[in-house]
């Protein structure tokens, strides 16, 4: 463990053949260049992410300024956006937000409403629409390119709305982008008409971007205090570039290559806390559209990749463990604990005196939480399990940035390990282009006829 960060990883031998320290241990050492590799950014241009801790100070400053204003401006905020343009705004909500914040008075919130376009389920974006009041509403557009199809839909429809609520010359202090600098339709619509915008690093990829204005303009917005979550970070940041036998990020890609080659494919994320609920879908991103490649750099067929499961404990002890504990061993669980829920509530009485119930009263539930996290870690382990645990304090901005950080650095280690790189996403782009061809857009109808 850690004892100045207070986030570890520790990583356990199995039964079923499966006895993996010689060769952790082994590849812990062999494959060490990596770690200089990914220091020295060269094997990509696209790692700028690990400057994000660095060189926005005057960024940071100008998104706190903007959001001071536009907190008592606004009683509703709407982030527009999917994939990597939405899930880290997730992640901060959920983790650092009440579960009933929307439901909360203006006083107590002291921040808008707050919601997430990521989907065209009409249903879902119709039900925002009819309780949100657009004359009190701003609206964030992620998009890098400002040709997401689901990002820029959402934009203009809901833009032709608030025309009509507070009319054309105000329309656009309602909007405020999240895009590229010096390319892209965003940026050029904010030159054609003056909106408001902050702008992601040419060099950082949407999977990549939580700790840019993508994850910080909501952040802020909510009253999360981004410098924290930007010193949790860079504290991680220097441990994921230390030397190997206390690099968390670096061991835990090895780990995952290593039982990979003994058949295990898939990564549980199983966070024992309902406010990191959303952390296991973002990584999920990370780890499937980073890693999960047909080719690797030199161009050969390989088809390589890691599947990644969302799981929640305890809830998905009863829906998702019995799979774990007793079918294939081809699943990686990895138990996220919380050492301090900061909250407590016991449960004092047996209203009813039942004897079968006694052994309820006075239980705390955080320690229980944290009981069966222990206990199911127990059962994975005798049935030979591969499993392993992260540990951090608390949730709060420091600790929560600490886990997107190693998150990150983890995935850059894995693409080294597989030589892909961890950067593009060539199938999705495939898809992305079969469906502009089918509304229309001519230089993409040749995939669309394809299919």
């Amino acid at each position: 463990m850690n004892d100045i960060l207070k986030l570890n990883l520790d990583y356990v031998n199995t039964k079923s053949g499966l006895d993996i320290y010689d060769i952790f241990n082994s590849e812990l050492e062999k494959q060490k260049a990596i770690i200089q590799t990914i220091i020295d950014g060269k094997c990509s241009n696209m790692l700028g992410w690990k400057c994000l801790t660095t060189h926005q100070e005057e960024v940071v400053k100008d998104i706190e300024e903007y959001c001071k204003y536009a907190r008592e401006k606004f009683e509703y905020f709407i982030v527009l956006g999917v994939g990597g343009s939405a899930l880290g705004a997730k992640v901060i909500y959920n983790a650092m937000c009440s579960s009933v914040y929307n439901e909360q008075t203006r006083e107590k919130r002291k921040a808008p409403k707050f919601f997430v376009l990521d989907n065209t389920d009409p249903c879902e974006i119709n039900d925002v629409l009819s309780i949100v009041d657009l004359k009190s509403t701003l609206i964030n557009v992620v998009s890098k390119s400002g040709t997401t199809t689901e990002s820029m839909m959402h934009f203009l429809t809901i833009y032709n709305l608030i025309e009509q609520a507070v009319g054309k010359e105000n329309a656009k202090e309602h909007v405020v982008f999240t895009t590229d600098k010096e390319k892209g339709l965003l940026s050029s619509l904010k030159s054609l008409y003056g909106f408001k915008a902050f702008y992601v690093p040419s060099e950082v990829g949407g999977r990549f971007s939580v700790l840019s204005p993508v994850g910080l303009l909501p952040a802020c917005m909510l009253n999360v205090d981004i410098r924290s979550l930007l010193k949790g970070a860079y504290d991680m940041q220097k441990v994921c570039e230390s030397k190997p036998e206390s690099n968390v990020a670096y061991k835990k890609a090895i780990l995952e290559y290593v039982l990979n080659k003994k058949g295990v494919n898939m990564v549980v994320t199983m966070p024992y806390s309902s406010k990191l609920k959303e952390y296991s879908y973002w990584y999920a991103q990370l780890l499937a559209e980073s890693i999960g490649k047909k080719y690797d750099r030199q161009g050969n067929e390989v088809r390589c990749g890691l599947t990644p499961v969302s799981a929640l404990g305890a809830t998905d002890q009863h829906s998702q463990l019995q799979l774990y504990m007793e079918g294939p061993i081809d699943k990686l669980i990895v138990f996220v604990k919380v050492k301090d829920f900061e909250q407590t509530l016991k449960c004092d009485s047996d209203c009813f005196n039942m004897p079968e119930l006694s052994h309820l009263r006075g239980v705390e539930f955080g320690n229980l939480l944290n009981t069966e996290r222990y206990s199911t870690r127990c059962g994975l382990m005798k049935s030979g399990i591969p499993n392993i645990e992260i540990e951090i304090e608390k949730v709060d901005e420091y600790y929560l940035g600490m886990l997107f950080m190693c998150a990150m650095y983890e995935i850059a280690y894995l693409g080294e390990l597989y030589n892909v790189d961890a950067y593009n996403q060539p199938g999705v782009e495939f898809g992305k282009k079969v469906t502009l061809g089918s509304l229309g857009v001519e230089k993409y109808k040749e995939y669309f006829d394809a299919c």
